[in-house]
Parts: structure tokens; sequence; C-alpha cells
């Protein structure tokens, strides 16, 4: 966090990634299978993305996009879409797991969810854009070592490009572990 001498943040955070280490933790997805693709396995990596950390009103529909790279120096992941959770809460920058006091969101009612057939690419829309979010997801991995890839970027009403902070004009970010 930068403070100004006056102690003040300077610049606010839109959104930021965190996250991508490769754990061991056994995993099983209907969606995943059902869409022809291996169901379960025995690592995943875990992604977690903060959203309008500052509580600004960005309107309504936020669109939270989040896609796995086809890059070949990247392994070949997909989303579990089965452990997708979106929290209402209060974030402060930072912030790296799920705050404490933060509401559990209901899919259809507080947001929805698109994915694309092969599950390498969501996006979340926020009905409420005044809110702070905090969203966790697992990816499946190789856990090889292989490097993981993952861009998340943010924007207002679905069509404008939010920067990652009002003060660092990044689009969209890129995490790899």
């Amino acid at each position: 966090k930068t403070l100004s001498e006056e102690t003040d943040p300077i610049g606010k955070e839109n959104f930021a990634k965190i996250g991508g280490q490769a754990a061991k933790k056994a995993w099983t997805s209907a969606k995943l299978e059902a869409a022809g693709s291996k169901g379960s396995g025995q690592y995943v990596s875990e992604w977690k993305v903060r959203v309008n950390t500052s509580g600004d009103n960005l309107g309504e529909n936020l669109v939270l996009n989040d896609t796995l790279p086809s890059d070949p120096s990247t392994a070949s992941i997909q989303y579990i879409p089965e452990s997708l959770t979106v929290y209402k809460a209060t974030i402060n920058d930072g912030t790296s797991e799920v705050p404490a006091g933060a509401v559990k969101l209901t899919e259809g009612t507080d947001y929805t969810v698109e994915w694309n057939s092969n599950y390498t690419s969501l996006k979340v829309i926020f009905k409420d854009g005044s809110q702070s979010y905090y969203v966790t997801y697992n990816t499946t991995t190789p856990g090889d070592g292989s490097l993981v890839g993952n861009k998340v970027a943010l924007l207002k009403n679905n069509t404008e490009a939010l920067p990652q902070r009002n003060n660092r004009l990044i689009y969209g970010y890129v995490s790899e572990r």
C-alpha cells in the first residue's frame, strides 16, 4: 500500500489477483466430466480475487472476467466450477484470505456466472457494483511444477475496462505460478 505524507492511501484498488500455488487437495467435478474432461484429480491451484476493494459505486453489472491462457508456456488447466465461491466483504488492500465477517452470496440472486464450454473462461456479473467482493475458486493443475497462469480484468457496465488501481493503469492482470 502506498501512503502519502498524510498517511492516506494513494489510489484505490479496483481488483487484485492472489494465489495460484499448487496444493495437494483431492477434487471432483461432475461439470468438468459432463464436458468431456477429467472429472477428478489430486492437485489444484487455489485462486482469489478482490473486487472493488474501496467499495466505490461502480454501478450495476460490474463484471469480473477471468481467463486461463492458451499459451504453450503454461500448463493446460481448467476451472473447477463447483469450487467458485463469492463473498460480500469489507476488504483492506493486502487481504489474502476471506475476511472475517464475509457473507457468502447466492448465485442467481446476488450474482450470475457465465462459463465457456470447456471451463477455461468465466465471467462473474455482480448485480450491485457498490459492494466489495472476494471471489475464490480452484483450477486443475498438473502438480508437476509446470507453470500455470490466470488473467483477470474488471468491467464497469460490462463494457468499460477499469484499471487495477486508479493510480496504476493496468487493465488486465496475469498471475503465473
